[in-house]
């Protein structure tokens, strides 16, 4: 005659969910890292397409940040491997608070990338202006260089004053130690009229203020000597903004001038 045993008590159910909880958890990580690793990889690419040595070192550290958060993520999952039936709904909000943590890295991420380029064209812009500005001031040192060249052996050089005979006609004379300003006459006779000395910076402030006080009805020669070609590319450019007529002639250094007039 058999006996009876009693229930039977099976775990197939519970193992069969653990095992369950434990692919999806495994699967989500795998995700998230494919993502991580492609995430870095198009930034990676990006960066080494415009390079910015700061930009790159902070993507680097921020990398690093991503890296060690992804392993702390592996660690609790391996942690979360030995939980109990009664935790599984836990672990599911844990997991959903990582993965909402790690798409707001990754949106970080790609801002900051944005800000990169952003800020890569933005300086590749202001480089290229800047070199445009030094090719063009090598050329005009270069014709200025071969004016000088080409009036060096004359000891002195006269200048024939025509036209703007109706306009206030002054001639600005850069030498090396004193600056000195000239009001021409109708027939060309060059009368000083002021001086400056000092400093370069203080010339060219003292200058730059002569100049602003003049208007449309005035005619300024400037006469640039070697060591004044900063000074004097400054005024010009300050009377061509400013719509004074204006004239310019290279000098030697130690070279003297007297004017004839044209009439």
């Amino acid at each position: 005659m058999r006996r009876g045993r009693g229930p039977t008590i099976s775990l197939f159910s519970f193992q069969d969910i653990i095992t369950s909880v434990m692919g999806i958890l495994i699967f989500v990580a795998l995700i998230l890292a494919l993502r991580l690793v492609q995430t870095t990889a198009t930034i990676t690419e990006e960066l080494a397409a415009k390079p910015d040595l700061e930009e790159i070192r902070r993507l680097e550290e921020r990398i690093a940040e991503l890296k060690e958060q992804y392993r702390h993520a592996v660690e609790e999952v391996e942690r979360y491997s030995s939980i109990s039936l009664a935790d599984v709904e836990t672990l599911r909000r844990e997991v959903a608070t990582q993965t909402q943590q790690l798409r707001e890295i990754e949106e970080r991420v790609e801002q900051e990338a944005r800000h990169a380029n952003e800020h890569t064209r933005t300086r590749s812009a202001e480089i290229l202006a800047m070199k445009r500005r030094v090719e063009e001031l090598n050329q005009k040192l270069a014709s200025l260089n071969a004016d000088l060249k080409r009036i060096g052996a004359m000891k002195e050089l006269t200048f024939t004053v025509t036209g703007f005979e109706s306009s206030n006609r002054y001639v600005l004379d850069l030498r090396k130690d004193v600056w000195q300003v000239s009001r021409l006459s109708p027939t060309g006779e060059a009368t000083p009229i002021g001086s400056w000395t000092g400093s370069v910076k203080e010339r060219e402030r003292q200058a730059l203020s002569w100049c602003y006080r003049r208007s449309g009805n005035d005619y300024v020669l400037v006469l640039i000597r070697p060591s004044m070609i900063e000074g004097g590319e400054k005024i010009i450019e300050y009377l061509r903004r400013a719509n004074i007529p204006r004239g310019f002639e290279p000098l030697g250094e130690d070279q003297e001038f007297h004017l004839v007039s044209g009439q």
